[in-house]
């Protein structure tokens, strides 16, 4: 039986970007705090 050493290399995963990351959160966060305002504001009409 022959053996065949194989080396498996894998490209790095893209770089992160914890700014995006960071505004992407924010910008989420914003949207469902504006949701809730609407929400609450138009719960009582």
């Amino acid at each position: 039986m022959t053996q065949h050493d194989q080396q498996v290399t894998t490209a790095d995963p893209a770089p992160r970007r914890p700014v995006r990351q960071l505004l992407a959160a924010s910008v989420g966060n914003a949207v469902e705090w504006y949701d809730w305002f609407v929400y609450t504001g138009t719960r009582s009409v």
